[in-house]
């Protein structure tokens, strides 16, 4: 006899006959069953969480992460527990990357694979993480999966980027700076492009294009859908820009518009950097550059000319004083510097400068700003640093800016 016939004769053939067995299976199975299904149930809503990543304000910017469901809008991230009530909200000024629990059209293993990637240091292998999952049938063609995986991919290649110097770190940055605009650009309506249009501004202005800086601030500063106070803080980040790229009057179109905006905070560090760019824009224009050929100019004239800049300096340091943001502070100062360096007063920028490095560098573009101006300060004073060797201080701030770009 066949196997399937001897299997065949063990089935009871009545009905009936299956009742005793049925029942003695549900009060043997089911219960355990569902007691496993119980116990599981927290490790498979872990296992499809989003975790969201964040600086905390509170933990003075320290990296804390926080699982539930992530709903996502172009000013913040909400993220929802199982009951759907919000746990926190994020603004997108402090987010720095979400890992989600399914990503359309990616494989699961290959995410948790660059997820890996992302708690370490090696940023090539996280591009090469990131890339790899681009190539998944379908993963470029859901938005979603689209947005989080080039995200990602420009946030590692920026530190591959920030590790450079030189002619690498301008072709480099030039190229990368381009993708982020074009990503903040695409991206609009979601919070990754306030991160991506202020690192193509940081890039830009090293790169010594300040307009195209300014440019891609205004991604954000015109983008009515953002929340109106990371509006404005995006449009006095672009006034900033424009200062150092002399272009007073169109800092001083942003400020008024600021100014007469009745809904723009009445106190607070974003007020507080209004009044400071308020009164450096009443600063003394800069003279005409001196021709070739051009007498000196005599201790008179010079006395004559930096005279009202300095008197100008004294009531833009009282605002800056009066400040109790440290970034209003910093954005300050670094608007000062500009200033004197307008009228080639550089070693008063070079201290304006100097307070922004190593005092008020909470706002990390700031302070990359200020130090790629300390280069060209002591490039020029060719002073050296004291010590064994003397090295020239231009090389030293030069060799620092790797380190504080990341």
């Amino acid at each position: 006899m066949d196997q399937s016939a001897q299997v065949t004769d063990r089935i009871p053939q009545s009905p009936n006959a299956l009742q005793p067995d049925l029942s003695m299976m549900s009060r043997r199975f089911f219960p355990a069953m569902f007691a496993c299904l119980v116990s599981a149930a927290p490790a498979l809503a872990q296992a499809t969480a989003d975790r969201v990543y964040y600086r905390d304000k509170a933990q003075d910017g320290k990296v804390v992460s926080l699982d539930g469901e992530a709903k996502e809008t172009v000013s913040n991230v909400q993220v929802l527990g199982p009951d759907k009530k919000i746990k926190g909200t994020i603004s997108a000024a402090d987010m720095i990357r979400i890992d989600y629990g399914t990503v359309p059209g990616v494989e699961r293993n290959g995410q948790l694979a660059a997820i890996a990637q992302e708690g370490g240091t090696d940023a090539l292998k996280a591009v090469a993480a990131f890339r790899d999952l681009m190539k998944f049938p379908g993963a470029t063609g859901n938005p979603k999966a689209k947005r989080y995986l080039e995200f990602r991919e420009l946030v590692w290649s920026a530190k591959i980027v920030d590790a450079k110097a030189g002619d690498d770190f301008k072709t480099e940055g030039k190229l990368l700076a381009n993708r982020l605009v074009a990503f903040s650009k695409a991206n609009a309506a979601n919070w990754e492009s306030w991160i991506t249009a202020r690192l193509a501004a940081r890039y830009l202005c090293e790169l010594e294009d300040v307009p195209a800086a300014a440019d891609a601030m205004s991604i954000l500063g015109k983008n009515m859908a953002l929340a109106a106070e990371l509006r404005y803080e995006a449009k006095l980040v672009e006034a900033g820009y424009l200062f150092r790229a002399n272009k007073r009057l169109d800092a001083e179109s942003i400020l008024k518009e600021l100014a007469a905006d009745q809904a723009f905070p009445a106190t607070g560090g974003l007020r507080e950097r209004l009044g400071i760019f308020e009164e450096i824009v009443k600063a003394p224009l800069p003279p005409p550059e001196r021709k070739e050929g051009d007498p000196p100019a005599t201790p008179e004239e010079t006395e004559a000319r930096t005279g009202p800049v300095k008197a100008a300096a004294v009531k833009i340091e009282a605002l800056i004083a009066k400040a109790k943001d440290p970034t209003a502070r910093g954005a300050g100062y670094s608007a000062l510097g500009e200033v004197y360096l307008r009228h080639g007063l550089l070693r008063d920028a070079m201290w304006a400068y100097l307070w922004v490095d190593v005092v008020y560098n909470q706002d990390r573009d700031e302070q990359v700003k200020a130090v790629n101006r300390l280069v060209q300060i002591f490039g020029v004073l060719k002073e050296k640093d004291k010590g064994e060797g003397e090295k020239d201080r231009a090389e030293t701030y030069r060799e620092r800016l790797p380190k504080i770009r990341g």
